[in-house]
């Protein structure tokens, strides 16, 4: 999903894939006591509309953004779970202990943000990590990773609320690939390897 890049706005436009049923998730978030907005009403032609959904915060206080936020995530997370690339199907090599920590020192990360934002991210092989997003680069952060068992865990200063996270990894070619818990995809990115003749390959 995509979110329009507004700057200091209350309402956002969320697009998703063309074959997402935002009429249905419009129904089951409100019978959960969330409201989003469908925006085909916007457009003089509905067929024309795209496949998206407006969100808006105005109307909560700030301590129940949040948590209405990630209502909303869960509650698409179920309704595509069988759409959506799990772990055990995944293709590329899930990469657990002593081979996570390995592919995962010293590489950079590049992609996209959700907000249209290009994000670059530095795992450096003391534990420590680095980002820099924006533009012009214009928002940084530093934090800690680190690999243990089949998990690997990074926490930001300040991004991402500071707290850890937790994903089970996939290395696919140029493609690094996260998986939460519950071994659904929730984020991709194009990998540089410390050793490039050392990118895992698929099996």
């Amino acid at each position: 999903m995509e979110i329009s890049p507004e700057v200091g706005g209350t309402t956002y436009w969320v697009r998703t894939p063309d074959d997402f049923d935002v009429a249905n998730l419009s129904v089951e978030a409100e019978r959960h006591g969330i409201l989003i907005e469908p925006v085909s009403r916007y457009y003089a032609i509905k067929e024309n509309a795209e496949n998206c959904f407006r969100m808006g915060v105005t109307s909560l206080v700030v301590d129940k953004i949040r948590p209405g936020v990630e209502r909303l995530v869960k509650l698409i997370r179920e309704l595509v779970k069988g759409q959506v690339e799990h772990l055990t199907t995944s293709s590329g090599n899930w990469l657990t202990g002593d081979a996570l920590a390995d592919a995962m020192s010293g590489a950079t990360l590049l992609y996209r943000e959700v907000n249209g934002w290009p994000c670059t991210i530095v795992y450096h092989p003391d534990g420590s990590m680095t980002g820099q997003r924006g533009f012009a680069n214009e928002d940084y952060d530093s934090g800690r990773w680190r690999v243990d068992g089949d998990r690997f865990y990074r926490r930001w200063d300040r991004w991402v609320y500071g707290e850890d996270k937790v994903y089970f990894i996939v290395i696919d070619g140029d493609k690094v690939k996260f998986f939460n818990d519950d071994r659904q995809i929730v984020d991709s990115a194009f990998i540089r390897l410390a050793g490039r003749a050392a990118t895992p390959k698929a099996n």
